[in-house]
């Protein structure tokens, strides 16, 4: 199972706030402001932490580290317009900023990491944990997350393979073909771009540029 696949099965903290080491990409924090910062961490699995960080403008940052990797890796993201609709969606049926619920489950996962929501929009701030959910909008909420940290770290395998180790690009398609195929992809669509230039580019293998077209066909058929 690869480190890739691994983070797919992990519970996770998703924190949609300000965490002290980053501010929205305007650099100020205004009262009206909306912060997201996603993390989960796992000392018992390969992907030991992931975040995602980003504000109402979509943009952010995506950080993980592996047990294998002596410092973490820092790239910068931006989300499509439907899917933080869809995560204020998912905060909005919960009622998050509001509500009292406690979202534990009954049902212990603690082995698999510890889930944090925090939301602070503006003046207002709210913080939760737990390691397992039934609760549609938040289980939907950890799930879109989940699926982020899965696509951007498998991007980035993609793009190492292509430059420093072209034998294992194809190992690294297969891989998010299952992927796309599953659902485990947050943005299909966003990773079309990358895709038909890997599709175009002749210094590909030919056996992953066939690959690059079949999961092109895939994301677009969705």
């Amino acid at each position: 199972m690869t480190w890739v696949q691994v983070s797919m099965m992990t519970a996770l903290v998703v924190c949609l706030a300000h965490d002290g080491r980053w501010q929205s990409a305007d650099g100020e924090r205004s009262d009206t402001a909306v912060e997201y910062y996603y993390r989960f961490e796992s000392p018992n699995l390969d992907m030991v932490q992931a975040e995602v960080r980003f504000d109402a403008s979509r943009r952010g940052q995506f950080v993980f580290r592996r047990k294998s990797d002596e410092e973490e890796i820092t790239l910068d993201v931006q989300l499509l317009p439907e899917t933080i609709e869809r995560i204020n969606q998912y905060l909005a049926e919960a009622q998050f900023l509001t509500s009292q619920e406690n979202y534990q489950s009954e049902r212990d996962m603690s082995h698999l990491g510890t889930t944090i929501i925090r939301v602070r929009h503006g003046a207002q701030q709210r913080q939760v944990s737990f390691n397992y959910t039934r609760h549609p909008a938040m289980r939907a909420l950890a799930e879109l997350l989940r699926h982020m940290v899965t696509q951007e770290s498998r991007v980035f395998a993609i793009q190492l393979a292509r430059q420093y180790e072209p034998l294992d690009l194809d190992r690294q398609l297969l891989a998010l073909q299952r992927e796309v195929k599953n659902g485990w992809v947050a943005e299909p669509r966003k990773l079309l771009p990358l895709l038909e230039d890997l599709q175009s580019d002749e210094g590909v293998l030919l056996m992953a540029r066939r690959r690059v077209g079949e999961i092109i066909r895939l994301i677009k058929r969705r």
